[in-house]
């Protein structure tokens, strides 16, 4: 089934969602006013997104001590805020090229260079996340490596209250560039922040219903299992319960 799907997708066919609806191709959005968006404009666009994800992300975080003490919260916080900063340096990135032709970019990124700075102070983010976070714990060769050598190695943030700084600092970083650009960002701020109506018919998942589907699938999983000799009462099962 898997090598069915890859095959059709490499022949150029669209591929049907769980929904039933065919894949459409994604168009970039036009400024409200019809016409292409400018370099600017798309990366006031991109750090805005941005900013949105490290709002939450630090909305989750910031103010609540006791949320410091669930681990498995912070796990999860930590590593998408790590994510998120790279996410906003590889936006910022061609929105600071655009100060080699706009003198207004170059003035507004030599103001934020503080922030910036304290950002590249982690030059190797960029391998963490691509490594440990965002792929599946092997480099370019290959090779596998576990997460916790990059913190070990001290190419992260060992504490997490310096993640959620970085993440800070990009709140900071967005705020001054679109109150710089404020005109520039509010004639497309109706594309970021104007959404059209949900889709009819799309009904989400219940809680139940996930249960039931859940259950099916691991019973028909199990007995392929136990034909291929598997006992599946090895302690090796319990490893991921979440009990």
């Amino acid at each position: 089934m898997i090598g069915g799907s890859e095959e059709a997708r490499a022949d150029g066919q669209e591929a049907t969602g769980r929904g039933g609806a065919m894949a459409t191709t994604l168009l970039e959005p036009q400024h409200p006013s019809g016409r292409e968006l400018t370099e600017l404009e798309r990366s006031l666009f991109c750090l805005y997104l941005v900013a949105v994800e490290a709002k939450n992300c630090s909305a989750v975080f910031m103010g609540h001590e006791d949320r410091k003490h669930d681990g498995f919260l912070v796990f999860t916080v930590i590593n998408h805020a790590v994510i998120i900063v790279h996410k906003f340096l590889e936006a910022w990135q061609p929105f600071n090229g655009l100060a080699r032709s706009d003198e207004r970019v170059r003035k507004l990124c030599g103001a934020v260079n503080p922030a910036i700075d304290r950002l590249d102070e982690w030059p190797q983010l960029r391998t963490y996340r691509n490594q440990a976070l965002a792929h599946p714990y092997r480099d370019t060769q290959g090779r596998v490596l576990h997460p916790t050598a990059f913190i070990l190695a001290g190419t992260a943030p060992l504490a997490s209250d310096e993640t959620m700084q970085l993440v800070l600092l990009v709140i900071i970083a967005v705020t001054a560039a679109l109150a710089f650009f404020e005109t520039e960002f509010n004639g497309i701020r109706p594309l970021l922040e104007d959404y059209g109506p949900e889709p009819v018919g799309e009904r989400p998942m219940s809680a139940q219903e996930r249960t039931t589907e859940l259950q099916a699938l691991i019973i028909r999983m199990n007995k392929a299992l136990e034909a291929l000799g598997i006992d599946l009462k090895r302690p090796i099962f319990r490893t991921f319960s979440l009990d």
